[in-house]
């Protein structure tokens, strides 16, 4: 793995898009931007495990805090959709603290308790984009959303453009992972691991709550156990009725209900 960081120089390179008039809406400016999506690992599983409640409350708070963190590092947050979070940044290197800043803040510790209980993948890449009505149109939103997929949790995935545009960070490793075919590109993608050198706090232990678990073997044992029951309490309803004759009495195309209190036949049942 090949550490980027040594190689690159200063510099910032920012391009902003311009807001259109709406009488010119449907010729957009393009602008070079950055696109940052930040997804919850295991929110499908904490739902399933936890209800829709408890769901719903921690898809608030990663509103909240992916919302609080992505404006105050300038940014523009454009959707959220429970447990994702699209932004769009004017400055690569805004878009690579603010991914830092993310990771930070969802394990860090508050006065409430303990951080956010489910850790977080992030996937960068800039390129042109033109705004439309609700959103960006663009390939790097495309290969972001990608990134933002293959991320492990607690992980920084970027493409070589948002790197180039960012160059030298303070406190922030570029660390270059094999490449990758992403569906829809033709050609493999270099990907960078942006690491933060005074590393993060440890990953959120995710705690379930188990369900308990039909086995084979359990299952076989209540089969054998009511077989059981079923051949005792005949047994005992023949021993109270031996020496009757009132099973003859029952028709041969029909099943007979025994009585076991009267020691007889209560009905019959036709075949």
């Amino acid at each position: 793995m090949a550490d980027m960081s040594e190689s690159s120089t200063e510099g910032d390179l920012t391009a902003q898009g311009e807001e259109t008039a709406p009488s010119q809406r449907g010729s957009f400016a393009p602008a070079i931007l950055t696109f940052l999506i930040a997804d919850v690992r295991g929110y499908t599983r904490f739902t399933q495990e936890r209800g829709d409640e408890e769901a719903g409350r921690l898809a608030a708070a990663f509103a909240d805090l992916a919302r609080e963190t992505v404006l105050s590092c300038g940014g523009e947050l454009i959707e959220l959709r429970g447990d994702e979070a699209l932004c769009v940044f004017g400055s690569a290197r805004q878009a690579v603290r603010t991914a830092v800043e993310l990771q930070m803040r969802f394990r860090r510790e508050t006065d409430d308790g303990p951080g956010f209980p489910l850790p977080i993948g992030v996937g960068l890449d800039a390129g042109e984009a033109v705004r439309i009505e609700g959103g960006y149109r663009g390939g790097a939103l495309n290969t972001a959303a990608r990134l933002c997929s293959l991320a492990g949790p607690g992980q920084i995935l970027a493409t070589d453009t948002v790197v180039s545009l960012a160059r030298r960070l303070e406190g922030i490793r570029f660390v270059e992972r094999r490449p990758v075919r992403l569906k829809g590109l033709e050609k493999p993608v270099r990907v960078i691991e942006v690491v933060p050198e005074a590393g993060l706090p440890p990953l959120p232990v995710v705690t379930t709550r188990k369900r308990p678990r039909v086995t084979p073997n359990r299952l076989a044992g209540a089969v054998v156990a009511g077989i059981a029951l079923v051949a005792a309490v005949v047994a005992v309803v023949l021993a109270r009725t031996s020496g009757n004759d009132f099973l003859s009495r029952v028709d041969a195309n029909a099943i007979g209900v025994i009585d076991a209190e009267a020691a007889g036949i209560a009905s019959q049942v036709p075949l």
